[in-house]
């Protein structure tokens, strides 16, 4: 009697951390469009609609116009016009906060399925999480390039259990490709699984894994597999290495002290536990996880617009 108290207890517990969760996404994701270009992507997406084609040149810009441009978002553009002319604004938010859910869930189920956390330092894991995450999930492109990333991590970690295909990250990869030029950080995730296999990392595995290189092969020519090919990509370094570009916006300036002390204390408390946890895991043997972790500071380093990507390659570590 005593023992299916305790469970009923704590199963109401982890219904109110989980509705608790919910609310948190709900209250950041049901929120005005905050993007201040987000029209220039729903008339993209509408002249795309009307040209039956990809545009391949500028229409907007001043100085610029009709000169070749390479839109990687252009999926993106067209997913939320036909949205837009759908639902409206309402169906807008609406799309923002589920995507923005669905990563929650994602992370949740790593957590739970996976590495079997602890349900006290899941729920902890997702409360940091999730301040450290909302302000880039706006209606705009980028948003895929959260969601995606998490659930090829669910794919790769379901491989290393032996419990299904990896090479439902290629197709995952092409999505991405033509969605949002962020697509380059899955090659560089599945290069750290391939990598990891080896032996003298991986003390269960006697030879590097021959899945892990064709997944890998697989998702960086996926990559490039737009209507702009290798133009896209070039474009997306050409973007990241301009450092006036980066200078003049804030959200594209590379980590520094004054963007570290901006940041909320809850986003703090996160940084802090991946540090901690990455300072005293044992890298051999947890070369994977160390990879990813090593990854995702490299990332947020470069500039706090990835901010998002932090939780969803350091939580395999913590």
């Amino acid at each position: 009697m005593a023992s299916s108290e305790a469970k009923s207890s704590h199963a109401a517990i982890l219904w109110g951390c989980a509705t608790l969760l919910v609310l948190a996404v709900l209250r950041y994701g049901l929120t005005p469009i905050a993007g201040y270009d987000f029209w220039w992507h729903i008339k993209l997406g509408e002249q795309t609609w009307l040209a039956q084609e990809v545009l391949s040149k500028d229409l907007f810009s001043t100085n610029g116009a009709n000169s070749t441009w390479a839109y990687q978002d252009w999926g993106s553009a067209l997913f939320f016009f036909a949205i837009h002319k759908l639902a409206g604004i309402p169906g807008l938010v609406l799309l923002k906060t589920l995507i923005f859910l669905l990563t929650i869930i994602a992370l949740a189920y790593l957590c739970k399925k996976i590495y079997n956390t602890p349900d006290a330092l899941t729920f902890l894991l997702l409360a940091l999480a999730i301040p450290a995450m909302e302000f880039r999930f706006t209606e705009r492109p980028q948003i895929f390039s959260f969601f995606i990333p998490a659930l090829i991590l669910i794919v790769i970690e379901r491989h290393r259990l032996k419990d299904g295909s990896i090479y439902w990250v290629v197709p995952l990869t092409l999505i991405l490709a033509n969605f949002h030029r962020g697509v380059l950080i899955v090659p560089a995730i599945l290069f750290i699984y391939w990598f990891s296999t080896h032996p003298k990392l991986n003390s269960s595995s006697t030879k590097m894994s021959v899945d892990g290189f064709l997944a890998f092969l697989g998702t960086t020519l996926a990559s490039f597999s737009t209507p702009f090919g290798f133009s896209s990509i070039e474009g997306t370094l050409n973007l990241a290495g301009t450092s006036s570009f980066r200078a003049n916006l804030s959200e594209w300036a590379p980590l520094s002290l004054d963007t570290l002390l901006q940041a909320s204390p809850l986003s703090l408390a996160y940084l802090t536990f991946t540090l901690i946890a990455f300072l005293f895991v044992r890298p051999q043997k947890h070369a994977w996880q160390c990879g990813l972790a090593i990854l995702g500071l490299l990332t947020l380093s470069r500039g706090i617009r990835m901010a998002p990507l932090l939780p969803i390659l350091t939580i395999p570590l913590i």
